[in-house]
């Protein structure tokens, strides 16, 4: 767990494209900004096998979110 944690166009992610399932993103921090279109994303690629992963952003103190986008969705086939 860290004090702060800024992600200024940046970005964190976990993917997959095949059979393998997505990794899962944990970010733990007193206060966390995103900022300047910053994203965190966890995925599976149309036509991937494998599940997406998880995203799971906790704060103590605050969640800060300017001009970063904020997109949950999920796909499935069939």
């Amino acid at each position: 767990r860290a004090a702060d944690v800024l992600i200024d166009r940046g970005f964190i992610t976990s993917s997959t494209e095949g059979a393998g399932d997505a990794g899962t993103i944990d970010v733990g921090a007193g206060t966390l900004a995103l900022r300047n279109g910053a994203r965190v994303d966890a995925s599976a690629a149309p036509g991937a096998s494998g599940a997406g992963g998880s995203v799971t952003l906790r704060a103590s103190q605050a969640i800060a979110l300017s001009g970063a986008e904020t997109v949950v969705s999920t796909r499935t086939s069939g």
